[in-house]
């Protein structure tokens, strides 16, 4: 198990390199892991593979890419938060304690660009609202026309709400970095 430890201390989804947390083992089948959202992970012994498990906890599906001018779409995924208001917002930094809340936080920095996600509408589609009763809801970003954006990378976030959680926020999401292009 130490040596696991070592091992899989990230995960590699998509473009994006995720730190794991050993949580014990898997019924003899390998040991359970969860990256810093809470995300359950399976890391088998033998092969070395790591696989991700959606349990339904609050993810943003979108490229990884998008061309200045065009339209970032985005998919809110959490199929534990049917029919729960929802709250994105975006950030030039990934990966940082920029919001706070005892031992979680919200994985993106109070930077320009996070006030901009929550003000202006027109550019950040969608980011707030309610989920379906599956746990989704659809997002967009539209990149202004503006070719001195090429080689920006910023980051999305989001939360679900529910009253009853520890500052009204009942769960959070990891971040999901896009490449401004040509």
């Amino acid at each position: 198990p130490d040596k696991l430890v070592h091992v899989y201390r990230t995960y590699v989804l998509g473009e994006h390199t995720y730190p794991l947390v050993y949580k014990g083992a898997n019924a003899g089948y390998g040991s359970v892991w969860y990256d810093r959202w809470q995300c359950p992970i399976v890391a088998d012994y033998e092969t070395r593979n790591v696989t991700y498990t959606d349990a339904g906890y609050p993810r943003a599906d979108a490229a990884n890419r998008v061309p200045f001018g065009k339209t970032l779409a985005i998919n809110w995924k959490a199929g534990r938060s049917p029919s729960k208001f929802y709250k994105g917002a975006a950030s030039l930094t990934e990966r940082v304690a920029g919001i706070t809340f005892f031992t979680r936080y919200f994985p993106v920095a109070l930077d320009d660009l996070f006030f901009l996600s929550i003000r202006v509408p027109s550019i950040f589609q969608n980011f707030e609202g309610t989920l379906d009763t599956g746990g989704t809801a659809l997002g967009a970003v539209n990149v202004p026309n503006a070719p001195t954006l090429i080689g920006f990378t910023f980051s999305i976030a989001w939360v679900t709400v529910d009253a009853a959680a520890p500052f009204g926020i009942d769960a959070i999401s990891g971040p999901w970095q896009v490449g401004i292009t040509k």
